[in-house]
């Protein structure tokens, strides 16, 4: 059996593998192609203070205190046992859970925003003030409510469908560059617009991932349901992430803030070009290890210690590959960037 159970994981390892490079190729070429589109609509330093934006904004999945990665984790280690009703009454804790704390996120975040001089935060004139707290509220209405459906990229990652992920990033970066691209076209040059194109685009990708997975796996739709024994155990691993995750924030998303105070935001413009080209490997680097999250689990619970040891070994060989691809890329980025 276990043998069997091998064979299949790593079939589907490679399917999930196969799916998402195929998505998310085309949401990369959508994402690179958006790019200068947004550069010319709104202008260079607009588009380093929404860059800028986007980033602070990122931190607001913070708050879920890693009970979406806790989640995952306790879902796989059910549905590897075959405890599929205990999985959806963790489902819906978590829901209900990460659905409260977005909706006091909103209720603490509109109100402070008109207690804040944005101006000032993003270190621009060039943008009325009171355009730019119109455009936080407009983000942080999309972002918080995303916040909560997109906990659907965690259950995708718990049933081993990544490639349904990238499915979702295609069809976001998609319609954010055929909203920007209309709106290119009216002549009306707006930050708000530009806000309004990218949550709609971010929420719809979401809502399509959810249809699609709850009618696929019927028996894990959630309920208003909020129970203590279900929410305990994920705020106990969740927090152990939630440590990881503050340590990743620090690291990798203060970049933008840090050269908007120093510099203006019209220098996070190149910066977010190279970033974006150099992101690819970043990219394959999700491509290749979020669907084994997951499997390492299943594999871990069903006692297939051979298939991890096996899989972690191909797995650093591939990453000394992508380091060294990294290295070739540095020599050669600037005509690369020049063209683009």
């Amino acid at each position: 059996m276990s043998i069997a159970f091998s064979s299949a994981r790593t079939q589907n390892y490679l399917q999930q593998l196969k799916g998402a490079f195929g998505y998310r190729l085309v949401a990369m070429a959508a994402s690179y192609l958006a790019v200068p589109l947004m550069i010319r609509y709104v202008g260079q330093e607009p588009f380093g203070v929404w860059s800028t934006l986007l980033t602070v904004m990122s931190w607001i999945v913070f708050f879920d205190l890693g009970v979406g990665n806790g989640l995952r984790n306790k879902v796989a280690e059910l549905l590897a046992k075959g405890e599929i009703a205990e999985a959806r009454e963790f489902i819906s804790s978590g829901y209900t859970l990460i659905g409260l704390i977005a909706a006091g996120l909103l209720l603490l975040l509109l109100p402070a925003s008109y207690a804040v001089s944005w101006q000032r935060v993003f270190n621009t004139e060039i943008i009325e003030e009171a355009t730019l707290r119109s455009t936080v509220q407009i983000a942080a209405v999309f972002i918080v409510g995303n916040f909560w459906i997109g906990l659907i990229a965690t259950l995708l990652g718990a049933v081993q469908q990544t490639s349904w992920i990238s499915l979702g990033q295609l069809i976001a970066n998609l319609s954010s560059l055929g909203l920007v691209f209309l709106l290119s076209w009216t002549g009306l040059s707006s930050i708000q617009y530009l806000a309004l194109a990218y949550g709609f685009s971010l929420v719809l990708a979401n809502i399509v991932l959810s249809i699609r997975f709850y009618r696929t796996y019927p028996g894990l739709r959630p309920r208003a349901h909020l129970d203590k024994v279900h929410v305990q155990p994920l705020l106990k691993v969740g927090l152990q992430f939630f440590a990881i995750q503050v340590a990743g924030l620090i690291l990798f998303s203060t970049d933008k803030m840090l050269i908007t105070q120093l510099f203006g935001p019209g220098l996070v413009t190149p910066y977010e070009v190279v970033f974006r080209l150099f992101s690819v490997f970043t990219l394959l680097h999700t491509l290749i290890s979020v669907p084994l999250w997951s499997a390492y689990t299943d594999a871990f619970h069903r006692g297939d210690m051979a298939w991890i040891q096996k899989t972690l070994r191909q797995q650093l060989l591939v990453f000394a590959g992508i380091v060294c691809m990294v290295l070739l890329l540095i020599g050669i980025a600037r005509p690369i960037l020049v063209l683009w």
